[in-house]
């Protein structure tokens, strides 16, 4: 029972992904598309239950509406970079560099209470990023202005 419940809670997160993304590409008019993209699913999900179902049983299913909910992602992914939002994959290094810095921090601190791990998790997060030079001039006035206005938020209390 147990890979039958990681395959549905894992199905959840790709059916809420898939969602949105149709969704997006319904809203730039690209209906035709997400629509060849859902036939796909459909087909591939027919044929891959035809192949495990019988061999796997029910296990078998929600293996094959995971994977299917995991092709129509990318599918849709590749669909949203290439007609959407024409994305730079540098971007997304420094990014990726930080998670897995505090993905490796935390995975040896597990042994800790869930929410400092967090608030470890996400020091240590920003911590190399700020190191890597991922915060552009952008952030750095974002960054003083809800500062500003927290700092304003807090005098305003301490005044009452």
């Amino acid at each position: 029972p147990v890979p039958l419940y990681e395959a549905l809670y894992n199905v959840a997160l790709f059916l809420f992904l898939n969602l949105i993304s149709m969704n997006l590409l319904n809203a730039v008019f690209l209906e035709k598309k997400t629509m060849s993209i859902i036939l796909f699913g459909i087909f591939f999900n027919v044929a891959a239950n035809f192949l495990l179902i019988p061999k796997y049983g029910f296990v078998g299913a929600a293996f094959t509406t995971l994977l299917t909910e995991i092709a129509l992602f990318f599918i849709f992914l590749y669909m949203i970079f290439r007609s959407v939002y024409k994305v730079q994959l540098t971007v997304f290094v420094r990014p990726i560099l930080a998670g897995v810095v505090m993905s490796i921090v935390i995975v040896n601190l597990a042994f800790i209470n869930i929410i400092p791990l967090i608030a470890i998790g996400a020091i240590i997060y920003f911590a190399v990023l700020f190191a890597l030079g991922g915060f552009g001039k952008e952030d750095y006035e974002i960054f003083s202005k809800v500062t500003g206005q927290l700092k304003n938020y807090f005098s305003k209390k301490t005044e009452q």
